[in-house]
């Protein structure tokens, strides 16, 4: 799950490989900027899933790149909602 309050991204406790981990935490930092905020402030959370959906609908995944992001990041929305 990630949480972003007024432009500050973050991402809230998670399970992964150590790779996974560092392949999020890339993807806030590179593609942070497609999740929006509350405009009042309020904490806005997107899913692992929610945040690939975004990053594939504006980068698509023809790109290797983004198409291990979204991913990696399909893959860690799996694992953390499967635990609950």
């Amino acid at each position: 799950m990630i949480e972003v309050i007024q432009h500050r991204i973050r991402i809230l406790p998670f399970r992964a490989t150590p790779q996974e981990g560092e392949v999020a935490r890339l993807a806030v930092q590179n593609y942070g900027f497609v999740l929006k905020d509350h405009p009042f402030g309020t904490p806005t959370r997107y899913s692992f899933s929610e945040f690939a959906a975004k990053i594939e609908q504006q980068y698509g995944t023809t790109n290797p790149r983004n198409a291990e992001v979204v991913s990696v990041l399909k893959a860690l929305h799996q694992r953390n909602t499967a635990m609950h």
